[in-house]
C-alpha cells in the first residue's frame, strides 16, 4: 500500500488567511511550515489512487504529486474518493474534481444525504458515468468508476462525531467515521476527526500498521485561550488531544509504525516543535503527520519506509 500526506492541517490550512496567531504567523515567515488542509492519497498498486477527503486544496494537492498527475489528454490517476465526514475542509473538494471522466465516491449513507441536502451540485456524482457507493462496518472491495478493481478493501467505523454546522451539527449515526483500508496484508486507519475514542476504535488501532487520529485541538478550551470563540473542542466534534479522556491518553500502546496526528488547527500548539505540547506526543511514541509525508506499507513485515516532502 502507497500513502501520500496531501495534507495535515485542519479547516484553513496553516497560516489561516484571516489569522495573525503565533502559529499562522510563522507559517508565513517560513514556508516550510505551510500546511493545506487534511487528505491522504492512497493506491494499492501506484497507479489508481483514492483520496482520503477531497478538500477544498486538492487541486494544488494533485499538482503537488508526480502520481497523481495527469499523463494524457484528461486521464487522471485519481480513481475515487473515500469521505470520512460531510464538513467543508473534507467533502467540499469534490466540487473541484468535477471535471473527472468518472469518478467514484464513497461514503456513509449519512455523509452522502447531508452533503446532497446541503449543495445540489454533489448531485452529480450520484449519476453516470460517475458513481457513489454507500459503505459502513462491512469490507468494501473499492473500484473506479468504470468498475475495475483498486485492489483495496474499505470499511467504516463510527467515531462518536456530529454532522456539519450548516447540517445543524446533529449526532447521528454515520456522521464522522473512521475509514479503516486494508489492501489485503496491510491495514491503515484514517481518523481526521473523532468525537469518541470507542473500544472498537481501540481495537482497530492495535491492529493498524499506519494510523492518522484527529490532531486538532491539544486542549478543550483552545479556542477560548485564544479568544477566538467560547465553543470546545468537544463541542465541535474533536476530542482533544490532551486531558482527561483525550486521545493521547486514550491510545497509548497501541498503533504501528507509522502513527500520526493530523488535521492540525492552526492555534494547535504542537505546530511547536519546541512546545511542550509537541513533546509529550513525541515522547508517547506519535509524530506529526507533514505534507508530503511518503511511505510504503509493504508485505514483509517490518520494511516501511518514509520520506518528506
Amino acid at each position: 500500500m502507497h500513502v501520500r500526506v496531501l495534507g495535515s492541517a485542519a479547516g484553513g490550512g496553516v497560516p489561516q488567511w484571516n489569522c495573525a496567531c503565533a502559529n499562522c504567523r510563522t507559517a508565513r515567515d517560513k514556508p516550510q511550515l505551510r500546511r493545506l488542509q487534511a487528505s491522504l492519497a492512497i493506491s494499492g498498486d501506484g497507479k489508481k489512487w483514492l483520496l482520503a477527503n477531497a478538500t477544498p486544496d486538492v487541486s494544488h494537492q494533485i499538482d503537488s504529486y508526480e502520481m497523481l498527475a495527469p499523463a494524457t489528454g484528461r486521464h487522471s490517476n485519481v480513481s475515487a474518493v473515500i469521505l470520512t465526514d460531510a464538513n467543508v475542509d473534507h467533502a467540499f473538494g469534490l466540487l473541484e474534481l468535477r471535471q473527472a471522466e468518472k469518478l467514484c465516491v464513497y461514503s456513509t449513507e449519512t455523509v452522502r444525504d447531508v452533503l446532497l441536502a446541503g449543495c445540489s451540485a454533489f448531485g452529480a456524482f450520484t449519476k453516470p458515468p460517475h458513481s457513489w457507493q454507500v459503505i459502513a462496518d462491512s469490507p468494501v472491495h473499492l473500484h473506479d468508476a468504470s468498475k475495475l478493481p483498486m485492489g483495496l478493501s474499505a470499511r467504516t467505523l463510527d467515531v462518536g462525531g456530529i454532522t456539519p454546522q450548516y447540517d445543524g451539527a446533529r449526532e447521528k449515526a454515520g456522521a464522522t467515521s473512521a475509514i479503516l483500508i486494508n489492501d489485503g496484508t496491510r491495514k491503515l486507519m484514517y481518523a481526521p476527526t473523532i468525537g469518541a475514542v470507542t473500544e472498537a476504535l481501540r481495537r482497530e488501532l492495535a491492529l493498524a500498521d499506519a494510523a492518522f487520529l484527529d490532531g486538532t485541538f491539544f486542549t478543550d478550551h483552545e479556542l477560548s485561550a485564544h479568544a477566538f470563540g467560547r465553543r470546545t473542542a468537544r463541542q465541535m466534534g474533536h476530542l482533544p488531544i490532551s486531558g482527561e479522556g483525550g486521545i493521547l491518553p486514550s491510545v497509548i500502546g497501541l498503533g504501528g509504525r507509522h502513527r500520526y496526528f493530523t488535521h492540525m488547527n492552526n492555534t494547535n500548539p504542537i505546530l511547536d516543535a519546541s512546545s511542550q505540547a509537541a513533546r509529550a506526543v513525541h515522547d508517547a511514541g506519535w509524530q506529526l503527520a507533514e505534507d508530503g509525508l511518503t511511505f510504503a506499507l509493504t508485505k514483509e513485515a517490518g520494511k516501511a519506509a518514509g520520506t518528506q516532502r
